[in-house]
């Protein structure tokens, strides 16, 4: 009979942060004993906190190693956090739109995240007369500002997206 080896004096190295991405983390830390590296599933297996789910950066995530096979035992609690992401935002660089089309410029926005509210302010340019929220639908020239709040696991947008664009009128078609 073999005796176990006991994992309480293992060294747990890994790295304590992540970037939040929707999906949940695993940490497979190293785990070293008296020099010898010890295997992820063969030797060590690793505990996650059950009141966190690993995901989101409001809490602070814990895990333990657990030993397997030839070693046993518990290490203590090691803690993980996870940092909110940066929005990517991809604004088609369209520059016109025919009259009676555009129900919302943020149709041409593309964008990493869910669960965000992009925030759009428009302005009339070059002699059109428009400031507001909701997108233009008179023939003329805009500029709009796309910028977005913080939610829990992104940042906000670091830089506001500015685009200009037309409204022309439709060809009439006789």
């Amino acid at each position: 009979v073999v005796d176990s080896i006991d994992l309480s004096g293992c060294v747990v190295t890994y790295t304590n942060t992540g970037v939040y991405t929707g999906l949940a983390h695993k940490v497979i830390p190293t785990v070293t004993l008296d020099g010898e590296t010890l295997i992820f599933g063969v030797d060590f297996t690793v505990v996650y906190d059950e009141n966190t789910n690993f995901i989101d950066t409001t809490q602070t995530h814990y895990f333990i190693i657990e030993g397997m096979g030839v070693y046993s035992g518990k290490t203590m609690s090691y803690e993980y956090n996870i940092t909110k992401a940066q929005i990517e935002l991809e604004v088609e660089d369209k520059q016109e739109f025919v009259f009676g089309t555009l129900e919302d410029y943020l149709d041409v926005v593309k964008s990493n995240v869910s669960g965000v509210d992009f925030i759009t302010v428009y302005e009339g340019i070059n002699g059109t007369e428009y400031s507001g929220s909701k997108t233009p639908t008179n023939v003329g020239e805009y500029k709009v500002t796309i910028t977005s709040n913080s939610s829990d696991n992104y940042e906000a947008l670091s830089n506001a997206v500015v685009r200009t664009f037309k409204i022309v009128k439709a060809e009439t078609v006789i």
